[in-house]
């Protein structure tokens, strides 16, 4: 009786999903579960996104891309990660690679 939804390996993003009315002879394998079921696969998708953008390595420790707010800079970077120290003079200000260092940013308000 309590069957689980099917979640494909490769869950598939789609944006229209089906609207149940107050005028529909509700059956749950012809509207209901159709409906919950592409919820959840569009769920998983964007869960499946957000991982497959991984923005800090646990096992390597070095950030690939994105975002990477800790106190020690990545070991090895690229120019696709800001880093935003937690601690010294620059604390929480946000950091680029410029190919050889780390430059914080500059204010753009106050």
């Amino acid at each position: 009786m309590s069957e689980n939804y099917y979640i494909p390996e490769n869950p598939q993003y789609v944006p229209n999903i089906r609207r149940i009315r107050n005028d529909d002879d509700v059956h749950a394998d012809d509207i209901v579960n159709p409906v919950l079921r592409q919820m959840i696969e569009n769920t998983a998708s964007v869960k499946k996104v957000f991982e497959d953008q991984v923005i800090l390595n646990n096992n390597m420790g070095t950030a690939l891309r994105g975002l990477l707010k800790r106190q020690e800079a990545a070991p090895s970077a690229n120019n696709t990660l800001i880093w935003v120290p937690t601690t010294g003079t620059n604390a929480n200000v946000m950091h680029f690679w410029n190919g050889t260092t780390w430059v914080p940013t500059r204010s753009v308000y106050g």
